[in-house]
């Protein structure tokens, strides 16, 4: 039987993959809030895909 997963793997990249999402959002954003927005979004789903990481190592 298997016991070990590829969760860190799959939720550190789906993560990543949105935080390169909100870094995209700070390009196009209209206005300075927005950017601020996409900003902290970008860097708080950054930080969690570095932890998903090392949650299921």
């Amino acid at each position: 039987m298997a016991t070990e997963t590829d969760a860190s793997l799959g939720g550190g990249v789906l993560l990543g993959a949105l935080s390169v999402a909100g870094a995209l959002g700070m390009y196009v954003a209209q206005s300075q809030a927005n950017t601020a927005y996409a900003f902290a979004a970008a860097v708080t789903l950054g930080v969690l895909a570095v932890g998903a990481f090392h949650v299921y190592d």
